[in-house]
């Protein structure tokens, strides 16, 4: 069987780049080349005066389903920190750049989904959004800098909530609780 295609597409529009995750098969779910691929575009936006916003997206109508678990096996401790090493350079590209990101959701924006989003600078949904952490119902911890940047959109009683409870909700029920 042949490997799924995992691609990140950019595009301008005037000074915005568009960033879109493209492997709609897993719901864009989160493998190491996108992780790759997003920190080499956010350095080079950094580095491009041009380039005024990022907007962050999902190819066929979904943000992000979450990590992809597929890519997550290390064979050694090192592997396992290369890693998180990655993933929290992408988080701190994302959250210190100079450069606003915007993170435009469709579809599902969950686990991992939701870290990318809430470490953009804004988050805006559509109507057919549906968000949530869900790490616990797969035994995992939420990472990608979630447990900080949660609490300061939702605040410490509601980020609990999401975080323990794994539930989803509407891009309603996130706009009424001050997530997007």
């Amino acid at each position: 069987m042949s490997e799924p295609i995992i691609r990140l597409l950019t595009e301008r529009d005037g000074g915005v780049l568009i960033l879109t995750m493209d492997q709609p098969a897993r719901r864009n779910a989160l493998a190491m080349p996108i992780r790759f691929a997003l920190i080499e575009a956010l350095r080079a936006a950094q580095g491009d005066k041009t380039v005024r916003a990022v907007v962050l997206t999902g190819a066929g109508g979904h943000f992000c389903s979450g990590g992809d678990i597929s890519g997550m096996d290390v064979s050694t401790a090192l592997d396992g920190r290369e890693r998180m090493r990655l993933s929290h350079e992408l988080v701190r590209l994302m959250v210190l750049g100079s450069k606003p990101v915007v993170a435009a959701i469709e579809g599902f924006c969950v686990g991992a989904g939701l870290s990318l989003a809430c470490a953009s600078d804004t988050i805006v949904a559509a109507e057919d959004a549906r968000l949530g952490a869900g790490f616990g119902k797969i035994g995992l911890m939420a990472d990608l800098g979630l447990p900080h940047t949660l609490p300061m959109r939702v605040g410490q009683g509601k980020a609990r909530q999401i975080l323990l409870y794994h539930g989803q909700m509407t891009a309603t029920e996130a706009e009424r609780i001050g997530l997007v």
